[in-house]
């Protein structure tokens, strides 16, 4: 098996579960494949020796439809699983528009094994008809969930590079700059559309249509993995940078972040180029200042 960060599979389903609960994972996970062919990537099954853990963990929730957490009595005390349910209340606290996530209460479990954050969650529960009940209810999840946009999908990955830059300028640059700032230009989708907006002025407007046109399917389909990456890297940054700002001699979770932020920002932007648009002041200093940072390593 490739174990390497490049690895670009797609996974229906991510399965996080504390160690105790590896054979329910393995179980539900074979439930998905032999009853609805569905992927599931689980940390037993999928990381190797000498894996990066954290950089893996996002590779692979960006190209994941579902995270599935699976909830028992030894929940709350799984390091890994902990910082994957981390990762999935803040994207639910964040208004996540790109992800399911699901709770789902193991056998001999009750909602008060729910950890913190995911008990506004609507769950699902094994001890009603079994895993394979729960994997039936999952695999109906996955069909009902309509494709979306890839206009709406990289207007909102630009609207996240817009809200974390003004922070993330001055960290990249190891320079202060004012933490909060208004960006003349933005994108916005309309429906279907995405709109280029100057000063609040209309500068120019794609169909879905046109930017399907314009995108082979492989790079729709990398528009698709980048709106999730956004996603997951404004979870890190919002918990990285207030470290950063209290404790100036503990850099490293605030570098790591932006680290893993730097491919996802070019990623966007170059998006946008091929889409058809130009790029204006800010977003073309957000390529110089990153790509600076990236050749100085």
């Amino acid at each position: 098996m490739n174990s390497k960060v490049n690895d670009n599979r797609r996974w229906d389903f991510f399965i996080a579960h504390a160690g105790p609960d590896a054979a329910a994972a393995v179980q539900l996970a074979e439930n998905l494949k032999q009853r609805h062919g569905a992927k599931s990537f689980l940390d037993a099954r999928n990381l190797c020796p000498g894996d990066q853990w954290q950089t893996k963990l996002k590779h692979v929730l960006s190209r994941s439809r579902v995270i599935v957490v699976l909830i028992s009595s030894h929940s709350g005390t799984a390091f890994y699983q902990q910082e994957e349910v981390a990762i999935a209340i803040e994207l639910f606290r964040n208004g996540t528009v790109s992800y399911h996530i699901v709770p789902v209460i193991l056998i001999g479990a009750t909602r008060q094994d729910l950890i913190y954050g995911l008990n506004r969650l609507h769950s699902l529960s094994a001890n009603e008809g079994g895993l394979t009940a729960v994997s039936d209810k999952l695999a109906g999840l996955l069909s009902s969930a309509s494709e979306r946009a890839g206009t709406v999908e990289l207007a909102h990955a630009a609207a996240i590079v817009d809200q974390v830059w003004s922070q993330a300028e001055g960290a990249y640059s190891n320079k202060e700059l004012e933490l909060t700032r208004q960006f003349k230009h933005q994108y916005a989708a309309e429906g279907d559309e995405m709109v280029a907006r100057s000063h609040g002025i209309e500068q120019k407007r794609i169909t879905r249509a046109q930017f399907e046109d314009k995108l082979t399917p492989e790079q729709l389909d990398y528009v698709a993995v980048l709106e999730k990456s956004m996603e997951i890297n404004l979870v890190l940054w919002k918990k990285a940078y207030p470290n950063r700002v209290l404790n100036p001699n503990d850099r490293q979770t605030a570098d790591a972040a932006m680290e893993a932020m730097a491919e996802d920002l070019l990623g966007v932007l170059s998006s946008i180029e091929r889409a058809g648009f130009w790029l204006d002041d800010h977003y073309i200093t957000v390529r110089d200042v990153v790509e600076k940072r990236r050749a100085n390593k």
